[in-house]
């Protein structure tokens, strides 16, 4: 069919224009491998290139002007958008890639404006997260699990304990009573830090799954009394809690009066106590804590959404030592329950730390780019939020963005400064 038939109005975003001419191009991305004394190469294609396209658009007539600059608004405008070619039809989204403007002196009230696009197609990152939305990653860890199984685990190891203990084997008495004391001590030990932690069992090995109930519900006093408004409450969180995962090794080591002053928490010093025995123990606690952590951490990236005031390093500081803890636990139940035995542990907490990440990158790109920013003249941060982004109001954020400054009120010419780019 000829163009009379099928040519269409071109328009890019809903603004129409004329064409002069239109030049497009496909490649493909080829992977080539060549070997030594064989000629030619072996090609494998990994796919279609976005296409391109080259259109000279034309304006002309008494008020071309107008028009252009019309035009040319809607170019300045981010992001993709629809164009219509003359010769192909609607491209749903196509990205502008560069314009240039001609004038010439023998062709009065005309110009010219050569386009180049490309076009756009929307796909996953390559660590791509589950649901995708904010709302979804605050929602989708699941660390609960992984302390189950974990509980679980030591509730199978120490029932198949004291069973070889009651089928005959009475040498084991002394084991079985180490493990029951280093689970009793370590209890004791969190009910002297964490006022109202409780104890539900006074023999751990006769009820193995109540120390882990009894451990998860004292950890969680980890994250209390905090207001996490600062970084500072959270590197005292997190002190607490390397102090906490440090008990079984005090209590082991004969110093159970390093954490705390409750009577339960000392350890007889005839107990007999095994390395993955200990082992184990550590590994319901390091669990306990890393689920805590991480409820604590997505609380409060959930109220940097609404409520921005920490910079990009600050949550990115976070994000680290939440994955800390959880890797830390992956480790322990690796090492106490062997690599494939312990899968079921480790799935959750690696999926777990794959959302705290996703989570911290969600919040800190919600914020414009942190750029760094000199100041013309003597001025404060007032003035600066003023310039910079029509908003006196933001000053607070340009201090809390830069805590090196003493004197907001004199800030002197030249002066170095981080802000956000909008």
């Amino acid at each position: 069919m000829s163009w009379l038939l099928t040519l269409q109005d071109a328009s890019f975003k809903g603004r129409t224009f004329e064409v002069v001419s239109t030049d497009d191009s496909v490649s493909r991305d080829v992977a080539q491998y060549e070997r030594p004394y064989v000629d030619g190469a072996d090609t494998e294609d990994l796919g279609r290139k976005a296409r391109e396209f080259q259109i000279q658009a034309v304006f002309y007539g008494l008020f071309y002007e107008d028009a252009l600059n019309t035009f040319l608004a809607v170019l300045e405008e981010p992001g993709a958008g629809e164009l219509v070619h003359p010769i192909w039809g609607s491209i749903p989204a196509a990205q502008l890639l560069s314009y240039r403007v001609h004038h010439d002196a023998d062709t009065p009230d005309h110009a010219t404006v050569d386009l180049a696009f490309v076009e756009h197609q929307d796909s996953d990152p390559f660590y791509s997260s589950a649901g995708g939305t904010l709302d979804d990653l605050m929602s989708a860890y699941d660390m609960a699990s992984a302390m189950t199984e974990t509980v679980s685990a030591w509730a199978a190891f120490v029932g198949a304990l004291v069973g070889s203990v009651v089928g005959g084997a009475f040498g084991l008495i002394a084991r079985v009573t180490g493990l029951g004391g280093l689970a009793g001590g370590v209890v004791g030990q969190l009910r002297g830090v964490f006022a109202g932690a409780s104890s539900s069992a006074s023999d751990y090995t006769q009820a193995p799954q109540a120390f882990g109930a009894d451990v998860q519900a004292a950890v969680g006093g980890l994250s209390d009394d905090r207001t996490y408004e600062s970084l500072d409450d959270w590197r005292g969180m997190t002190a607490d809690a390397d102090a906490v995962l440090q008990i079984p090794a005090d209590l082991v080591a004969g110093d159970s009066q390093a954490v705390s002053d409750d009577p339960d928490g000392a350890l007889p010093a005839t107990l007999v106590l095994g390395t993955q025995d200990v082992a184990r123990v550590e590994t319901v606690l390091q669990v306990a804590v890393a689920a805590d952590v991480v409820e604590t951490a997505i609380q409060i990236l959930a109220a940097q959404r609404d409520n921005p005031t920490m910079t990009p390093a600050e949550i990115e500081g976070i994000v680290t030592d939440t994955r800390r803890y959880i890797v830390a636990a992956i480790d322990k139940n690796r090492a106490a329950w062997g690599v494939v035995d312990a899968r079921p542990m480790t799935e959750p907490l690696k999926s777990a730390a794959k959302k705290i990440q996703d989570l911290g990158l969600a919040v800190i790109n919600m914020r414009p780019p942190l750029i760094t920013r000199r100041t013309a003249n003597a001025s404060n941060f007032h003035l600066l939020a003023h310039i910079w982004y029509g908003d006196f109001s933001r000053a607070a954020e340009l201090a809390r963005l830069n805590p090196q400054i003493r004197n907001p009120n004199d800030i002197p010419a030249g002066e170095p400064l981080n802000a956000y780019a909008q």
